[in-house]
């Protein structure tokens, strides 16, 4: 439920967001070189409401709910977070004509370039124009639940994850033991150092 969803979130923690990283990789060839790689990240990041076990599995929970089990099939809500998107990036357009325009020089001269477009560039804005259009038309909607659906699924299964506890010693040492162990569970990696990052 999207609007009980919010209100669990700020009742029981300091706020859970999601952010996409990347970078090149480390020990890739140069920017403009074949073969260049690039790593992106999809953090899921959220705040406990102090240092109590029960804060920090709250916050686990909802960090788990809100990764794994989005509801995507609902046509209204994805119609919702689109337009919203949409209407935020165009306003942005105006504002930032100049950074748009380089960005997308960028995109055509190095890997990092191209995935910065994609990601936040007029490429990003093109792309939020498209799935606004396809989520407001009937028949168009069935292929981008799809392809929402088959993104989702390669992030999760990736089992690519990296956890990052931050705080007093021993608040990390109190929660990294269940956190990692609840959280390496749900997304069928590692739980062990090398599935955290203290």
């Amino acid at each position: 439920d999207h609007v009980a969803l919010p209100r669990r979130i700020g009742a029981a923690t300091g706020g859970v967001s999601t952010a996409l990283f990347h970078a090149p990789s480390a020990g890739a060839p140069g920017p403009t070189a074949e073969g260049a790689r690039h790593v992106s990240f999809f953090a899921v990041r959220g705040k406990a409401l102090g240092a109590r076990p029960e804060a920090v599995a709250a916050l686990a929970e909802l960090m788990e709910e809100v990764a794994l089990t989005p509801r995507l099939d609902s046509r209204e809500r994805v119609l919702e977070i689109a337009r919203e998107q949409h209407a935020r990036v165009e306003a942005g357009l105006r504002s930032q004509g100049n950074a748009l325009g380089a960005s997308r020089i960028a995109s055509t001269v190095s890997l990092d370039g191209w995935v910065s477009d994609q990601t936040g560039g007029l490429a990003y804005a093109e792309a939020a124009r498209r799935i606004r259009d396809a989520a407001e038309a009937p028949e168009a909607w069935p292929g981008l639940l799809r392809q929402l659906q088959d993104l989702h699924r390669r992030i999760v299964a990736s089992g690519d994850v990296v956890i990052n506890l931050t705080g007093d010693e021993g608040v990390v040492a109190a929660a990294e033991e269940p956190l990692v162990a609840r959280l390496a569970a749900a997304f069928g990696t590692r739980a062990d150092g090398g599935a955290l990052v203290g």
